[in-house]
């Protein structure tokens, strides 16, 4: 499924789906960032969307640098903060390090994603503020090297 629309974070400027799938490939999917990650030195790809859940504490326990990308849908006329806490030495994290507030008012299928850094050792967490949000994909990289 490709991109429909948003904003270079970069730039402030809007971007369409044209742009994105230029950058993410022509399905606007994951298989491209993997594709270059798999390219990376000592770099592991992992879709745990099954083994993750919004709202969850974890523990980064891997030894080395993650790299997490989370991905929600976010229901019909719904509206939410999607939150990353990433904190050293609490097991319950509360420090916000990225933050994005999605609004779906139309009959669409809205997504909303973050990425974030999870220095090893950390603890770390996504929630929603609306209980209408699903997870959709939640991918982490280990840099080994």
């Amino acid at each position: 499924m490709g991109y429909t629309a948003g904003v270079d974070v970069a730039s402030l400027e809007f971007i369409d789906e044209t742009e994105w799938n230029a950058y993410m490939g022509a399905s606007g999917s994951l298989d491209t960032l993997k594709a270059v990650a798999d390219k990376v030195p000592g770099c592991t790809q992992s879709i745990v969307t099954g083994t993750r859940a919004l709202g969850t504490d974890y523990q980064n326990d891997s030894g080395h640098a993650r790299f997490v990308t989370v991905t929600v849908d976010v229901d019909t006329g719904d509206s939410t903060a999607f939150l990353a806490y990433v904190e050293a030495n609490d097991t319950t994290p509360d420090v916000i390090v990225v933050r994005r507030d999605a609004n779906n008012d139309s009959a669409d299928i809205e997504f909303a994603c973050l990425s974030f850094m999870v220095p090893p050792g950390y603890y770390y967490k996504v929630a929603a503020t609306a209980a209408t949000v699903t997870l959709y994909r939640w991918v982490e990289w280990d840099f080994h090297g």
